[in-house]
């Protein structure tokens, strides 16, 4: 009851602000044709803008009947490290077309696919985990894999064992539909150890008809075979438990409008299903003006916003601190230990897919930080879970006030990680402590 008395909490207040934090949220196209000059000045734009993410595409398709020169490749890095420099997080997509005409640029040999795929992993492979996603396997109109005569299983396996054996499981991998998936690896009745290969989806169709412009089909329940493409609730489910733990995303499509003849409801339960973490903050313009024009009514919260200011700020993990406890959990070594309990929630659509740790640190009067390496690890914290963090921290046996914060920031690169509270500066203050 000490601290009950002592242990001033704060309102817990949820923002409606986005919150550009790292491996999430809308982001801007750009494409480069390898083996011309790089637009550098005009991609200033998008390198220096707040969102995080950035799709970057290269097309190799000049080098379609040969192997991709030094040259080719220096530029290659180049064009990556530009963006790396202005802190992106890359989602990148290497192809021989970006015109719809995969079929005119595509090698005519197999062999020269394969001989590029391992050049361009191992390139890849020189970045780490600066690469978030890798998307696709070189093949099809836009390398959205479809419209290419090497689309067959036999194949797909080919490719993806490339890039497995390159990527040592070290950067996500992205395939355009789940049957793609299944085709690599065979027939696994637990989906969850299937999502552990370290391979999503990028689906540029969503909501562009009732299939996701093909990504599903129209088959009967029944219809279950392993290699085939399965209906909409089918697929939603297996989608769903893979992207428990590998990245999904895309880009929308306006289509023949069946954007329009969905709820609110329903849209925010569609991505919530699918864990959409990223999507193209320009295509379809049709579908994002739509969102703008849209009230949220479905959310008390965000009642006075737009669904595009919503949809922006719940794509990928948005965590927010509910509640905050401090009990005294005695004196050692002279100091204060005090037991702080913080009740959190991820209202994203999505999870974190990269260590996030979470950090307390108390403020004296002086301005001086005392803090501990509580172990939490916030990518454990899945989209609509909630979960209740425990940790010790320890202060001067002293009278003193402190200002009590939570911090969390991507472990890798100490990126910070902001909550979706109303906060001051990089943390959640959690209250008020008097000793």
């Amino acid at each position: 009851m000490f601290f009950g008395r002592l242990f001033r909490k704060t309102e817990y207040k949820e923002s409606t602000k986005v919150r550009h934090n790292p491996d999430r949220g809308f982001y801007p196209l750009i494409h480069h044709t390898v083996g011309e000059e790089p637009n550098f000045s005009d991609w200033e734009y998008y390198a220096c803008s707040e969102e995080r993410l950035l799709l970057l595409v290269l097309d190799i398709g000049n080098y379609a009947s040969v192997s991709l020169s030094e040259a080719a490749l220096e530029q290659m890095r180049e064009v990556i490290n530009y963006f790396l420099d202005h802190e992106k997080d890359l989602i990148l997509r290497v192809v021989y077309d970006h015109e719809g005409k995969s079929m005119l640029r595509e090698p005519s040999s197999f062999a020269q696919v394969k001989e590029h795929m391992t050049t361009v992993c191992s390139l890849v492979r020189e970045f780490g985990q600066k690469i978030f996603v890798f998307q696709g396997v070189l093949l099809g109109n836009w390398g959205e894999m479809h419209g290419s005569k090497y689309l067959s299983k036999h194949y797909i396996m080919e490719l993806v064992d490339i890039m497995n054996r390159e990527f040592a499981g070290e950067i996500y991998r992205a395939v355009r539909c789940p049957y793609h998936l299944r085709w690599a690896y065979g027939r696994k009745q637990d989906y969850e150890a299937l999502g552990r290969v370290g391979i999503g989806f990028y689906n540029d169709g969503l909501l562009g008809s009732n299939t996701d412009i093909g990504t599903f089909s129209l088959m009967p329940d029944e219809y279950t075979d392993w290699e085939g493409s399965w209906n909409r609730k089918k697929e939603l489910e297996f989608i769903g438990s893979i992207c428990k733990l590998v990245p999904n995303g895309g880009e929308t499509v306006y289509g023949d409008g069946y954007s329009k003849t969905i709820s609110q409801k329903e849209l925010f339960t569609y991505f919530q299903t699918l864990h959409i973490t990223y999507l193209n903050r320009l295509y379809d313009s049709k579908v994002l003006d739509s969102w703008k024009a849209q009230k949220v009514t479905e959310d008390p919260v965000w009642v006075y916003k737009n669904v595009y200011d919503y949809m922006e700020a719940h794509l990928g993990y948005r965590f927010l601190v509910r509640d905050c406890k401090a009990a005294n959990a005695g004196k050692a070594s002279g100091n204060h230990r005090v037991e702080v309990t913080v009740s959190l929630e991820n209202t994203g659509f999505a999870g974190a897919y990269r260590e996030i740790s979470a950090v307390l640190t108390a403020v004296d009067s002086k301005g001086k930080h005392y803090k501990t390496n509580t172990g939490w690890q916030l990518q454990t914290l899945g989209s609509g879970e909630k979960k209740k963090l425990q940790g010790i921290i320890s202060l001067p046996d002293r009278k003193e006030t402190y200002a009590l914060y939570l911090r969390a920031f991507r472990e890798r690169d100490n990126v910070p990680v902001y909550f979706g509270n109303e906060q001051a500066g990089e943390g959640v203050l959690l209250g008020t402590l008097n000793l």
